[in-house]
């Protein structure tokens, strides 16, 4: 029971931080505009920049990869452990009424 509480906790944190990852994603474009302009309106150190947009664009893509990433491990943890709870709980029910069942046969 514990591992799933820890489990509630990290989804907690998991989704703050896609929550914060969202609300960045908005600037996001406006930021890639703006080193398009500078490309566009041949600035010095265009190739710099795109460069720079390049690699912002990629470790972006690379960040979302990573969350989802995150996303699945945790879920697919979730529902292990709470498999594996609902399994030691038939167990225990099975293993139970075993034992009864073989006092009441003695």
């Amino acid at each position: 029971m514990h591992i799933l509480a820890t489990c509630s906790f990290v989804i907690v944190w998991l989704q703050a931080n896609e929550d914060e990852l969202n609300s960045r994603h908005s600037h996001l474009p406006t930021v890639l505009q703006v080193g398009h302009d500078l490309i566009k309106a041949d600035n010095f150190g265009s190739e710099k920049i795109q460069n720079r947009i390049d690699n912002i664009e990629e470790q972006w893509r690379n960040l979302l990869e990573l969350a989802n990433f995150r996303r699945r491990r945790l879920m697919e943890a979730v529902d292990f452990y709470q498999v594996s709870t609902l399994l030691k709980f038939h167990l225990s029910i099975h293993l139970f009424s075993y034992i009864y069942a073989c006092i009441l046969l003695n």
